[in-house]
């Protein structure tokens, strides 16, 4: 799935979504370290109250066992813009990981946000003071989502 693909995706279902409390992750892997985060988290939103399809998102993300990280968001604004602007911030975007998720509170360290996200991790209570082998894991399990992956799939 491609961030249009995405967005097709929300349009389509959008009734489902909402009524089942769901809302469309996009997760990127900071690779080029612009963010200086080991995971992004782009929560997409579409403005069910507005004629318009009006969109937000928000940007959670941070370095695992870290408690400062990234915390912004693109207010409604159109579908087009929106892309353009995740795909201006987000070079990586194309590789990233599209799925459903329950609406929950953001601003989490990155390691509670994966638990969120992915409630078969390993607690990274466990792994504190080894980041090294979470992030493997982590980064596995998401990498296991790219293989077979239907639209938003949970």
């Amino acid at each position: 799935m491609n961030i249009r693909e995405a967005f097709q995706y929300i349009e389509s279902n959008e009734s489902v979504l909402d009524s089942e409390n769901h809302i469309l992750t996009i997760m990127v892997i900071d690779e080029e370290n612009r963010f200086k985060a080991d995971f992004v988290f782009i929560y997409v939103g579409k403005d069910i109250d507005d004629p318009e399809p009006w969109y937000t998102a928000s940007i959670d993300g941070g370095r695992l066992f870290e408690s400062s990280g990234l915390d912004d968001g693109y207010g409604e604004i159109s579908t087009e813009k929106l892309i353009l602007e995740i795909k201006k911030d987000f070079q990586s975007i194309e590789n990233a990981v599209f799925f459903k998720t329950s609406n929950f509170e953001i601003g989490y360290e990155s390691q509670y946000s994966l638990e969120n996200i992915f409630p078969e991790l390993p607690s990274s209570d466990d792994y504190f003071h080894k980041k090294g082998e979470y992030e493997k894991i982590c980064k596995e399990r998401i990498a296991s989502l790219h293989q077979g992956m239907t639209p938003a799939s949970d």
